[in-house]
């Protein structure tokens, strides 16, 4: 069987209509009324509950469906100063001059979002020369 990725783990209560997510590891979320549960993060995905929507999103290979669920965390601003929290944006809401400073100081070692980086900066330079 081969590993599908996950790229967002979430669920909607169907009791209650809460639309709840795990963001890492170990992250278990209830919704509202008690009755169904997320946990697992990205790496995996376990949900609780008998009446929910499985809103998850798996890794198909499309850029753009990587670029709108894959998440980064921030926890300094552009001038090195530390976040009071970290800051999560989806890839395709990140700053080109953060994800180029990613991979030129080698701030990410996994080689799947390095991927997903490389891709998302070719896509906009070709937007553009165009």
């Amino acid at each position: 069987m081969e590993y599908k990725r996950l790229l967002y783990n979430a669920i909607k209560c169907n009791y209650c209509n809460d639309k709840i997510g795990s963001a890492n590891r170990y992250d278990y979320v209830s919704c509202k009324c008690g009755k169904s549960a997320v946990d697992g993060g990205l790496e995996y995905q376990h949900l609780t509950g008998d009446n929910f929507t499985n809103l998850a999103v798996f890794d198909n290979g499309n850029h753009a469906i990587r670029i709108k669920h894959l998440k980064w965390g921030a926890n300094f601003d552009k001038d090195m100063n530390l976040l009071p929290k970290t800051i999560y944006k989806t890839i395709k809401n990140m700053d080109t001059d953060h994800i180029q400073a990613i991979i030129d100081d080698k701030y990410c070692r996994d080689p799947f979002y390095l991927e997903v980086f490389t891709e998302e900066l070719k896509r906009r330079l070709k937007s553009v020369k165009l």
